[in-house]
């Protein structure tokens, strides 16, 4: 049974920690407000951005006494229209022995079409290394002859990314498909981990758009395995300086808001907070702060 434990343990806190990297993210394109959608489509990052972020953020989930932070750094970058935009993730997460990172590398090409849109085409590709020491957690005797310690555990998992994206004054949608594979390693049961591919499509129609006030509804919805998730929401933006933001998952039990500011229309510094309850400490909390720097 602590063998089964010990198991399920590495599992549910690699699954958290990769949840919550792709997740509940600020690290969203320009006038893109998806939580982590940097991460789930890369044609994204073709559309007017060209930001650099760092970001920080815990989590604790007062259930299961998870406390884990996580460390993100990304970049865009549009070289020319010939040439395309290039972009960067490296992501870092660490719950008491265990901790996974994430390193992708994107590109997106943009086609100009009709006069105020644009689509775009990207795919990313990288690598997630998780990995833990099992082996630290007991320390003591065991009374059962056939208890074995849980072993340390050590694996890479390849990831990719294909996607397209359309983004004009009014209108933002797009669809992408991730897909990973786990490259090496294995588990304490001496198995390997399936990931099954996910579809994941965004719209947002900016319902007001003008030079003082954008408020733009949004919602992106995850299919896999025959299983729906969505993240619905709203954001606003004022004068193009501040912008605020409310995000629910699944409509129903987890939420978070965001509140930020652009000075001089070249730094960027936001904050949100993720939560299972309003006005509750129990269960899932999360507090992220990100810093971003416009590249051109």
């Amino acid at each position: 049974m602590k063998n089964k434990s010990a198991k399920t343990q590495a599992k549910s806190a690699f699954l958290f920690i990769i949840f919550a990297i792709i997740s509940f993210g600020l690290k969203a394109q320009e006038d893109t407000y998806w939580t982590g959608l940097s991460f789930k489509n890369p044609a994204a990052i073709a559309t007017p951005s060209d930001w650099a972020y760092v970001d920080y953020s815990r989590s604790f989930n007062s259930t299961t006494q998870q406390d884990i932070e996580l460390f993100v750094g990304s970049f865009d970058y549009k070289i020319s229209q010939k040439a395309g935009t290039i972009g960067f993730d490296i992501s870092f997460g660490k719950y008491n022995y265990e901790s996974g990172t994430i390193i992708k590398a994107n590109y997106a090409y943009d086609i100009q079409v009709l006069e105020n849109s644009m689509l775009s085409f990207g795919v990313s590709a990288g690598t997630t290394f998780y990995s833990n020491n099992l082996s630290d957690y007991i320390r003591y005797e065991s009374a059962d002859p056939n208890y074995v310690l849980p072993a340390d555990i050590k694996y890479n998992i390849l990831n990719g990314n294909l996607g397209m994206f359309l983004h004009s004054s009014r209108l933002s949608t797009g669809l992408s498909v991730t897909m990973k594979k786990q490259i090496s390693g294995k588990d304490n049961s001496g198995n390997g981990f399936n990931f099954p591919s996910i579809l994941t499509g965004v719209l947002a129609y900016r319902v007001v758009n003008n030079d003082y006030l954008t408020i733009t509804p949004n919602i992106m919805a995850d299919y896999s395995s025959n299983k729906f998730s969505w993240v619905s929401g709203l954001q606003l933006k004022y004068k193009n300086v501040v912008w605020a933001g409310y995000q629910n998952l699944d409509f129903e039990d987890a939420h978070s808001i965001n509140l930020g500011v652009d000075v001089k229309t070249r730094f960027r510094i936001g904050f949100s907070y993720g939560f299972s309850d309003f006005f509750s400490t129990d269960g899932l909390n999360i507090q992220e702060i990100v810093l971003g720097y416009r590249l051109q």
